[in-house]
């Protein structure tokens, strides 16, 4: 029997790549890909498993027939959790925002103070390029796709950050997205799971709301380029690691003074005049936006991309948001905004509009509350386009 690889983007090149390793015999079918996109529903009896992408949505036709002849299906995270290393420890960190940041500063903790750590998953790299290589902790991303596909990731610790409307074009609703998160639950071992979320505290049972035990730690008098959002949980995650670190304490305080800004995540833009720019183009939704506006003042909110079907509610507004510039196709309802509001259709407009707004003392929020693709490759490249946009602000005014 065969596998079929369902989806050939950097999850199934890496299963690929397993698979000849592993001497076993495989087809791909992706139909994003015009010579992956043959007709194989008449064939479906030849496979015994489908490994498939989580780009891959739910209602995709040929999954709905694979189901209906209850092919196995599995991720690139189970193959890893059949095949791993044993002694490598794996940390699986879940929620709406921040989980990329959040892996990175683990890892990088854990390499600067005596352990072997790398980070995998929705990051960038499926986990199954690490395998049967050795290190003390692998520190796994995990977005609400991979979970919803997965069914056999075993986790020695998990963390659960925030979590708010995100993806709802592909899980259908809110209630599917939550669902899907919440599966890092079952995946963790007992005593060893984080929660920072009251939604998924919520839908947990009493069992396992009793072994989820957030420390709530706290380091104070350090200003740092990341939210509380993220800082307790790694605190408290360090501690619970139980790390053979003399005075950890004083490691963590160590580590955190010393982080460098984070690009495109609340990144502080050079700028020589009285203005703010701030570059937070990973912001793809509105809870990311909200925890932005937070944390500033004086605001002229700059919003971009594809919602995601996130209702408009999720916005939390302050009195500090001045003006709101807003592409057009986002559909947004900013009915109760008392401020000025002004739409664009291109990006490319709103370096005039922020030069004809801005007056010394704001601060340009770019917080974008989408995805980039209906303009950009990603978030990168729209961070990238602000950059380049206020130096040029910079060298005009």
């Amino acid at each position: 029997m065969k596998k079929l690889i369902f989806g050939y983007g950097e999850t199934g090149k890496a299963v690929e790549q397993f698979y000849i390793k592993n001497k076993t015999d495989y087809e791909i079918y992706d139909d994003n890909i015009p010579e992956l996109d043959t007709d194989i529903s008449n064939q479906l009896s030849e496979f015994d498993e489908v490994i498939i992408s989580p780009g891959v949505p739910p209602d995709n036709l040929l999954l709905s027939k694979i189901k209906s002849q209850n092919i196995k299906i599995s991720t690139d995270l189970d193959l890893f959790t059949q095949f791993r290393e044993k002694s490598i420890k794996i940390i699986g960190v879940t929620g709406t925002n921040g989980k990329t940041s959040f892996v990175n500063i683990v890892t990088e903790f854990l390499n600067k103070n005596g352990y072997s750590a790398i980070s995998s998953g929705n990051i960038g790299s499926s986990p199954l390029n690490s395998i049967k290589k050795n290190y003390d902790y692998l520190v796994l991303e995990l977005s609400s796709y991979q979970l919803y596909y997965s069914e056999n990731l075993l986790l020695d610790y998990g963390v659960v950050l925030n979590i708010a409307s995100d993806h709802l074009d592909w899980h259908g609703n809110f209630q599917n997205y939550l669902e899907a998160k919440s599966k890092i639950i079952k995946f963790t071992k007992k005593n060893n799971l984080l929660v920072y979320s009251e939604l998924i505290r919520e839908n947990m049972d009493i069992a396992h709301k009793e072994n989820a035990n957030p420390l709530f730690s706290s380091i104070e008098d350090i200003k740092l380029p990341l939210s509380n959002d993220l800082l307790v949980p790694f605190v408290d995650l360090i501690y619970l690691l139980d790390l053979q670190i003399e005075n950890i304490e004083k490691a963590c305080h160590r580590y955190l003074v010393g982080l460098n800004q984070l690009e495109h995540r609340f990144e502080k833009v050079e700028f020589s005049g009285n203005i703010n720019f701030i570059n937070d183009s990973k912001a793809t939704n509105l809870h990311a936006v909200s925890n932005a506006i937070h944390r500033s003042k004086n605001i002229i909110l700059v919003l971009h991309g594809l919602t995601k079907n996130i209702p408009s509610k999720e916005l939390k507004l302050t009195n500090e948001v001045k003006k709101i510039i807003v592409q057009s196709e986002m559909n947004l309802d900013l009915n109760n905004f008392k401020g000025k509001t002004i739409y664009y259709k291109s990006i490319n407009e709103i370096k005039n509009l922020i030069k004809s707004e801005m007056n010394d003392g704001d601060t340009v929020l770019f917080s974008c509350g989408g995805a980039s693709f209906n303009e950009f490759k990603n978030y990168k490249d729209r961070g990238n386009f602000f950059k380049k946009l206020v130096r040029e602000i910079e060298n005009e005014i």
